[in-house]
């Protein structure tokens, strides 16, 4: 198995984490975001069953620590010529360096 990560998913736009049946693949779960569905498969159902429990309770943690923050924050107008502060999530980022993406 390749250990190099495949790439990212962003937390916060998770949808959805489940166990899928695979015909291929065993202990196979699904990474559902609004724009990519991702195949991942791991070693062992134990595994498999820790990084289903671990990424969405994870994925709900930072949105609810997102949310806390954009109503914390106080309201202003951006003008024109002003920028925002930038992506609250850019910096929140879990790589899958021990899942396989298919």
């Amino acid at each position: 198995m390749n250990s190099d990560p495949a790439g990212e998913i962003l937390l916060t736009e998770i949808t959805q984490v489940r166990s899928v049946d695979h015909r291929e693949k065993q202990n196979c779960f699904e990474i559902i975001t609004p724009y990519r569905n991702f195949l991942v498969y791991s070693d062992s159902k134990v595994k498999m069953d820790s990084w289903v429990f671990m990424i969405n309770y994870r994925s709900l943690v930072l949105k609810k620590k997102v949310q806390e923050n954009a109503f914390l924050q106080p309201r202003r107008k951006l003008g024109s010529r002003q920028k925002s502060q930038g992506n609250l999530l850019s910096s929140q980022r879990q790589s899958f360096d021990s899942a396989a993406f298919t």
